[in-house]
């Protein structure tokens, strides 16, 4: 007799169907879509706000609103678009983060090449605007069509096609990644 547990079947609800069941009364039908998303809007999270604490605390706050929504989602392509935009909108500061979580990362630096890669990438998405940094992270990481991540921070379709241009080259112009550069000296 074989100690393997079977395969699980990935849940074929979708979002949309769960999130409607939320509405019509059923609560785990809301921890089922948070179970989904926790570690997507963490790191969306963390590249938009730089800190891991206050990331994790604002997936906690985001669907403590969710939780009190409790109303049929609208104007958006998807269930996933509409949870980007609520997140953008009451999670992400409409300024430039602080310090970027610069204590999170200095240890990452300190462990090798490998990690300090991973921190030159931070370092440069905190260096965009907001204006740019936002409808790159909701097209490029969150999967956003272009239309709802315009939605989500409430820019024009042209606008947030300007902010992701501008991230490209940014991203192109940073130093490369594989580079050793003045990060490595800290």
């Amino acid at each position: 007799m074989s100690s393997e547990r079977p395969p699980t079947q990935p849940d074929a609800t979708t979002d949309e169907e769960l999130w409607q069941a939320f509405v019509r009364g059923d609560d785990t039908a809301l921890e089922s879509l948070a179970e989904r998303y926790r570690d997507e809007l963490y790191w969306y999270l963390l590249l938009s706000i730089g800190k891991q604490e206050t990331a994790a605390q604002c997936v906690r706050n985001v669907w403590a609103l969710l939780a009190a929504y409790r109303l049929p989602v609208e104007g958006f392509s998807s269930f996933r678009s509409w949870l980007y935009a609520v997140t953008t909108q009451n999670a992400v500061p409409a300024t430039h983060p602080e310090p970027f979580g610069l204590t999170d990362l200095v240890d990452d630096m300190k462990r090798g090449k490998l990690k300090s890669r991973r921190a030159r990438l931070f370092f440069c998405i905190r260096d965009m605007k907001r204006a740019v940094r936002q409808p790159f992270l909701l097209v490029t990481a969150a999967g956003l069509s272009l239309e709802d991540a315009a939605r989500a921070c409430n820019f024009t379709v042209a606008r947030t096609v300007h902010g992701i241009e501008n991230a490209c080259r940014d991203l192109t112009r940073a130093e490369p990644i594989g580079q050793p550069g003045h990060y490595d000296e800290l």
